[in-house]
């Protein structure tokens, strides 16, 4: 009892020097048990609480009490502790909605603040959080632009999306390590934060929680496994950031657009790619202390128009595995205290293989149309290889030698004005994105090709015609996604879809396009996952006898698509192959019914189709719980 006297009456001291007059201000925290981080510092003046005809209160059935809505003019607020005799928990949303309070106290037993809650309050300067506060929802101080101080508690547990946006005139903000959950994200986007300090022993943050704020450095604890997506993105004045040894992903765009000049990445880091640090001008050198990450090179992201790796040097300690020398992943790379010593002729790097052929490693020309020679340095070019022209920003025309048999990873990837190139006799292999997001506008694939890796001509938008030859068996998934949609938007285009004979597998998530119709070869067999899924345009698709499988969700998404005939050698088929095809009416089936028809959806989603079941009289296996939902017709 005694040792609890003392400590009331030492922080009681305390507050009075702080405040500079005695007997006048108030340490309110006489229930310790409550008080839940001991280096936050919560004082007011007692005189100072406001009247309760001052707000809307509604008194809760958990016995706690929510302030509706503030309806006072005072500059300065100290919402009450209690009303009723019930004690005041929680701030409803848009309670100070553009209040003109200067500063508001949240007294002791509040524990959350509702979304929108001070929203909008362009006068407010000071916050004062309870510290039992445990939840901020949704852009509760979103467009204060007059907060200054806003000291988060270690009692915080949540805290929403947008809560701190555009408060321009905060500073500073201490991240406790309390908080465990971050609502969507963008928490202090475009606020005016020029240091962040994040408690060691953090374990969340949220998606672009401090992106386009003024700091000039970050130092990330490794008890932060993961770095969110976009973390300090555009954060222009950015000029360090340490990462601590313990942090184990860096997310996409995490720090594009900074002012940094060097990275150091842990040798705990195992998942990292380029998009983390893209469009960083001023970005010379980043070392690894650690193994390669498994993929570097992000063929994919495009976090609000951030486009281009850099021209930044890696480098990497002597042991480490999976970097090569001089070029990885299409960047310059070099052991720590060596620098890298590519081979050069003309405009192209490249590296002599061990069978005395050449792989084209680097483009460092500018031309927008470029000769890839059938031979450097009397050897045979076989190979382009990974990333070799990636986000090249002049390219328009590439003519590939006869030599030719593989084109690596990405090695047009993001070539946006690239529009023509011809794929050589002798070409066996084309790798995963390696024409993403190109402007092609039709494809020839040689008799010689028997490989393209998935999303290798992604979202190539311009493409108009496209024929796959019955030699082309390994296709990866999502190979051709996204083409034939132009870029004068996602509408209706043209695009045709030829399907030669002997094909006999339409693999996974293999096309989303604008074609209207398609008629499969008599020789395919099978229509595996997601096959169409996306062809927002398709209103015919005339499938061969002889096909014995169709995959879940093969027609997703196929908005136009009215009607569809199963043929009668088709054995597995499910009500997951029409997933969201709502003008779909009618299904009608040549043959018996499949063994199983009736499939929840992995989400959940089992919302009765509105489509009609069609069989022949004499079909059987239609009386199942399979088809209960379905109203089922002759035809």
């Amino acid at each position: 009892m005694k040792k609890r006297l003392l400590w009331i009456t030492v922080l009681a001291l305390f507050a009075i020097l702080l405040c500079g007059c005695q007997n006048k201000s108030k340490v309110n925290l006489s229930e310790t048990e409550e008080k839940k981080d001991n280096d936050y510092i919560y004082l007011y003046d007692e005189k100072d609480v406001s009247p309760v005809s001052d707000f809307q209160f509604k008194e809760e059935k958990d016995g706690g009490v929510t302030v509706i809505r503030y309806k006072g003019k005072d500059t300065k607020v100290v919402i009450p502790e209690t009303y009723n005799g019930k004690k005041v928990t929680e701030i409803g949303g848009g309670a100070f909605y553009r209040t003109t309070a200067e500063s508001v106290v949240l007294s002791r037993y509040i524990k959350k603040v509702g979304g929108q809650a001070f929203y909008g309050s362009e006068s407010l300067k000071s916050i004062t959080f309870s510290p039992n506060l445990e939840i901020i929802e949704y852009e509760a101080f979103t467009k204060c632009t007059a907060l200054k101080e806003a000291s988060l508690p270690g009692s915080l547990k949540e805290i929403g999306y947008m809560s701190f946006n555009g408060c321009t005139s905060l500073k500073y903000i201490f991240i406790p390590k309390s908080i465990t959950v971050w609502e969507s994200g963008c928490t202090f986007y475009q606020s005016g934060l020029e240091k962040i300090d994040l408690e060691e022993g953090i374990t969340e943050l949220g998606y672009m929680a401090f992106a386009a704020t003024q700091i000039k450095s970050i130092s990330i604890p490794g008890s932060l496994k993961t770095v969110p997506d976009g973390l300090v993105a555009r954060c222009d004045k950015l000029e360090k950031i340490t990462i601590g040894e313990g942090v184990e992903t860096i997310g996409n765009g995490a720090f594009i657009k900074t002012a940094i000049t060097e990275l150091i990445i842990p040798a705990s880091v195992k998942k990292i790619n380029d998009s983390a640090i893209y469009a960083n001008e001023k970005l010379e050198k980043v070392t690894f202390l650690g193994d390669a990450p498994e993929q570097f090179v992000d063929d994919e992201f495009n976090f609000e128009t951030a486009q281009g790796g850099g021209n930044y040097t890696v480098y990497y300690q002597k042991n480490a595995k999976g970097f090569t020398t001089p070029r990885w992943n299409g960047y310059l790379a070099a052991p720590v205290g060596s620098k890298p010593q590519p081979q050069v002729e003309g405009d192209f790097e490249y590296v002599i293989n061990a069978d005395g052929t050449v792989t084209i490693a680097y483009y460092r020309g500018s031309a927008t149309e470029v000769v890839i020679p059938g031979q450097i340095g009397g050897k045979k070019v076989t190979a382009i290889g990974k990333n070799a022209f990636a986000y090249n920003e002049t390219v328009a025309s590439v003519k590939l030698p006869d030599t030719l048999t593989e084109i690596g990873y990405g090695a047009f990837s993001l070539c946006y004005d690239l529009s023509t190139v011809n794929l050589p006799e002798g070409l066996k292999s084309i790798g995963e994105y390696a024409f993403n997001m190109c402007s092609l506008t039709a494809i020839s694939f040689p008799a010689s090709l028997t490989k393209v890796g998935a999303n290798a001509f992604s979202n190539c938008q311009e493409i108009t015609y496209l024929r796959i030859p019955a030699t082309l068996t390994d296709i990866g998934e999502y190979a051709f996604s996204g083409i034939g949609y132009t870029n004068k938007g996602w509408s209706k285009g043209e695009f045709e879809l030829v399907l030669d004979e002997g094909i006999e597998v339409i693999g996974k998530w293999f096309f989303a396009t604008t074609m209207e119709s398609v008629v499969l070869p008599s020789t395919v067999k099978r229509l595996e996952e997601g096959a169409f899924s996306g062809c927002d345009y398709l209103t015919s698709i005339t499938l061969n006898e002889g096909l014995v499988s169709i995959g879940d969700l093969a027609f997703e998404g196929c908005s136009s698509l009215t009607e569809i005939v199963i043929p009668s050698t088709v054995t597995e088929v499910s009500v997951l192959s029409f997933h969201q095809c709502p003008k779909l009416k009618a299904v009608k089936f040549e043959g018996n019914a499949p063994a199983s028809f009736w499939k929840k959806h992995p989400e959940g989603d089992d919302v009765r189709p509105a489509y009609d079941v069609y069989r022949h009289q004499e079909a059987t296996g239609f009386h199942s719980d399979d088809f209960d939902w379905f109203d089922i017709q002759i035809w």
